[in-house]
């Protein structure tokens, strides 16, 4: 399970959680909509966990924008 080491404990524990979620999402997964759905979860967890934390939060943004999300900006549903 890949990790996100930032030095800020709040922020990698969101993401550890995050990445523990994604990872029993995908495993039961049975459509690629259920896949993409899991990884936008994740991104925005992400995204949104680093926005609050006063983290660099454009590469989540990005990843959402390419699973075809449209509203990326931090804490938007």
């Amino acid at each position: 399970m890949p990790q996100i080491k930032t030095g800020n404990a709040t922020h990698d524990s969101n993401c550890q959680k995050a990445e523990h979620d994604r990872q029993i999402a995908m495993a039961t997964a049975t459509t690629q909509a259920q896949a993409t759905a899991a990884d936008v979860a994740y991104y925005k967890t992400v995204r949104d966990s680093a926005f609050n934390n006063g983290l660099p939060h454009a590469e989540f943004m990005t990843a959402l924008r390419m699973l075809g999300v449209a509203r990326v900006s931090p804490l938007s549903p």
